[in-house]
């Protein structure tokens, strides 16, 4: 049996090496079309080239200003505060702490819930949910003063 597989074997090989019968018919291959002066219908007529700038074009560059001394510039700076203390029963009340910033005279642009990764003790952790808001820098210490700190 081997003997006839390792047979089998050999005379495949050597078909394969000397090349197809010579009863089977060579396919020619199919020759190209030349390109075409315009577009393929359905597509888009590629866009010209753009003429040159002439010389005497002026060219004028866009230029920043500073604004004028004394002229108020408002910088925000993002706070964080936790909503309570692990394995302790916190309620989330968002416009109640943004309530509690504009009582004290503290302007909040944006206020939002975030949650971050935070070690996992109770009484001592602070919950991953925590409140941030966006207000100006001029009053982080204000804020400060009322437990909030500054987004690292």
């Amino acid at each position: 049996m081997n003997r006839l597989i390792h047979m089998l074997a050999t005379l495949g090989i050597l078909l394969v090496a000397c090349g197809a019968p010579s009863g089977v018919p060579a396919t020619p291959l199919p020759t190209l079309a030349a390109p075409t002066a315009g577009p393929e219908p359905g597509y888009p007529a590629p866009t010209p080239a753009p003429s040159p700038t002439p010389a005497s074009y002026p060219l004028v560059l866009p230029t920043m200003t500073a604004p004028a001394p004394g002229y108020p510039v408002e910088e925000h700076s993002w706070l964080l505060k936790p909503v309570g203390l692990q394995c302790q029963q916190s309620e989330v009340d968002l416009d109640g702490a943004v309530a509690d910033l504009e009582t004290a005279g503290i302007e909040v642009f944006t206020a939002q819930m975030v949650g971050l990764m935070v070690c996992t003790a109770c009484d001592t952790c602070p919950t991953s949910q925590h409140y941030r808001v966006e207000i100006e820098s001029s009053q982080v210490e204000a804020a400060r003063s009322l437990g909030w700190e500054p987004e690292p």
